[in-house]
């Protein structure tokens, strides 16, 4: 190699580009992903997370094609996928990107989570009506009859319930 191509790396084309750009020139395939889910695994991820982001990854992947992976199709899938899906998953698709991304050395293409706020009150067609409250206290035996009292008396969520213990007055 001259000294005119020191910076230059040789293309799958068999063109010289520098070397800076020839790093941004990356196809992705599914072995790149086999090795970042040994990664995920080895950082001790949870399976049911490991999972979530191979297979947004892995869509991903399939969705290039033949095209260089870059910022603008990185955005433009998860475009795409606004449209279809709730901002909550497109937020989880950005979260697996952005940590595969990081993990290949492409900063380049971490892009931002997508704002969303939580609607603040229920649709009124979402809350359970009065006379299906009694008739599900009417049918529950004791056990069930105290839970469904506790989540109408309190508004905890069910996930909550498990932290509740039950501790007896002492009279005195």
């Amino acid at each position: 190699m001259n000294p005119d191509t020191a910076n230059y790396t040789m293309t799958g084309f068999g063109l010289y580009v520098p070397s800076y750009l020839a790093e941004q020139l990356q196809h992705l395939d599914l072995t790149t992903l086999a090795l970042y889910e040994s990664h995920l695994r080895n950082s001790g991820k949870a399976a049911a997370t490991i999972e979530k982001y191979t297979r947004f990854i892995q869509c991903f992947i399939l969705s290039l094609g033949d095209h260089y992976l870059s910022i603008a199709l990185v955005r433009a899938w998860l475009e795409s996928m606004k449209k279809t899906k709730h901002i909550n998953t497109v937020n989880n698709a950005v979260s697996a990107l952005n940590g595969f991304f990081k993990w290949l050395g492409r900063a380049d293409c971490v892009v931002s989570f997508f704002p969303y706020q939580e609607p603040q009150f229920r649709e009124d067609r979402r809350n359970l009506e009065k006379a299906d409250f009694d008739r599900m206290l009417d049918k529950a035996d004791v056990r069930m009859r105290a839970i469904l009292l506790t989540f109408y008396g309190t508004g905890i969520r069910v996930s909550e319930l498990q932290q509740l213990s039950i501790r007896r007055r002492s009279s005195s």
